[in-house]
């Protein structure tokens, strides 16, 4: 079932219903009626206001949010991370509403801007490692593990870790038919 979709740049006062929107796709009993619920592996809050405030007023960086009859359903971040590679992030899509091809369509959205605005050459994310259906979506999507991981984060709202090694798992797409970019790690986490 296709669900109708106008995608837009979030603005300021999108921020509070984006990071509602973030917290139902990933925590807390609503997450359970998608399927990227992080509710049985981390604990505490993903996200929040200021953060999202911050992420649609950063340089280089756009947030993007899908809209259906006036209401916000889905968001995505893309930022540029130095030449030829742009980091992908603040994804979700309203549980309920998973899997109707929202969420291809916002990646698509993100990976064309990372192109022509960022002129990037890659699209890297980082997935929590305990997410294998996640992570496997994202190689349906073209993304391939870089072999690079980074550390789970200690957030000031106090998101825990619920399992042991949670860690992130960095994944890169090639956007265009350019010379791959360099997939050595670097420290950066979006």
């Amino acid at each position: 079932m296709s669900t109708p979709l106008t995608i837009r740049r979030a603005t300021l006062e999108d921020a509070a219903t984006v990071a509602d929107l973030v917290e139902r796709a990933y925590r807390g009993e609503a997450s359970r009626e998608g399927w990227t619920s992080e509710v049985d592996v981390i604990g505490g809050r993903r996200t929040d206001t200021e953060q999202i405030r911050a992420l649609i007023a950063a340089p280089d960086s756009v947030v993007f949010v899908g809209v259906d009859e006036g209401r916000i359903i889905a968001t995505c971040q893309v930022q540029r991370h130095g030449p030829g590679l742009a980091y992908f992030g603040t994804f979700a899509v309203e549980p309920t509403i998973q899997g109707r091809g929202l969420g291809r369509r916002m990646m698509e959205a993100a990976a064309e801007h990372a192109r022509t605005t960022f002129d990037a050459a890659a699209l890297e994310i980082t997935v929590v490692a305990q997410q294998s259906a996640l992570i496997a979506w994202y190689r349906r999507l073209g993304f391939v593990p870089t072999g690079a991981t980074r550390p789970f984060p200690a957030e000031a709202w106090g998101a825990t870790p619920l399992v042991p090694d949670v860690h992130f798992v960095v994944m890169r797409k090639p956007l265009s038919d350019r010379d791959e970019v360099d997939t050595e790690d670097v420290d950066r986490v979006g």
